[in-house]
């Protein structure tokens, strides 16, 4: 008489599979951590079956490679994101940062004086931003508000004789006059040159007035190159184009390198 066995009934193959492509997920997700999500991964996250949270959590980690302008809107639209998941994106969106341009040894350096006459030449190219600020208090403290912001910087004047970059700046908010004077500052003196959206500025601005619950969705979608002098003193220059915005921060940062400005070890 043979031995008895027990016999162990095999799952079907069809409940392994989730597992499986879960840990391949996992997997994926943890070679890109450090990449900012694409509008098709994004989409990919809505249509998975998260909830809206983890969709939130996952922008707010790794933030958002693309803007979110009209075609950005409609495609999340479809894939069923709701506007607190939208909101994420709009606030975690990361413009591709200005590299510090170098001299490459095989050829020429620029000059400094052609590098701040291409700089002339592209911050008067914009000439007058407007744009409106959709504010949302996410506290929900305060109603939601508009305010209208017209903005521009004329009669630019790169001397490379001082290394200093001076314009007239005009920006109003709700047709009420909020600056109308000259400005300028010495390229020696500038710390650092960034790149970002004009909500993100908006957003720290808020943040450093102790309100961080305060979020503004800018539409059109604006381009702030940011200066930084000692003190947190910062001028601003804004495009529609976020290709020339990153021109001009490009442009900036060699400036200021060939000027001997900058923080110890940022050129």
């Amino acid at each position: 008489m043979m031995p008895s066995r027990r016999i162990r009934r095999l799952a079907p193959l069809g409940l392994f599979l989730p597992l499986t492509l879960a840990v391949h997920s996992v997997r994926l997700a943890a070679q890109q951590v450090s990449r900012p999500l694409s509008l098709d991964q994004t989409v990919t996250l809505v249509q998975g079956g998260l909830t809206d949270r983890r969709v939130i959590d996952i922008v707010e980690e790794r933030g958002v490679d693309y803007p979110l302008n009209a075609s950005a809107r409609t495609r999340l639209d479809a894939a069923g994101a709701d506007a607190a998941v939208e909101t994420a994106i709009d606030r975690c969106y990361r413009p591709p940062s200005a590299p510090i341009l170098r001299s490459d040894p095989s050829t020429p350096t620029p000059s400094l004086a052609d590098t701040l006459h291409l700089l002339q030449q592209q911050l008067s190219q914009q000439g007058v931003t407007a744009y409106t600020a959709f504010y949302h208090d996410t506290s929900g403290q305060s109603p939601d508000w508009t305010n209208r912001y017209v903005s521009t910087a004329s009669n630019v004047l790169a001397d490379p004789a001082t290394c200093h970059i001076g314009y007239h700046w005009r920006a109003t908010r709700d047709d009420a006059v909020l600056q109308d004077q000259q400005s300028g500052f010495l390229l020696k003196n500038v710390l650092s040159v960034s790149l970002l959206t004009r909500g993100q500025e908006l957003k720290a601005f808020d943040a450093s007035l102790d309100k961080p619950s305060l979020y503004a969705r800018i539409e059109p979608a604006i381009y702030a190159v940011q200066v930084r002098r000692p003190n947190n003193v910062i001028n601003s220059f804004y495009f529609y184009d976020e290709t020339l915005a990153s021109r001009v921060a490009n442009e900036l940062s060699l400036a200021v390198q060939l000027c001997g400005g900058g923080e110890h070890g940022a050129f």
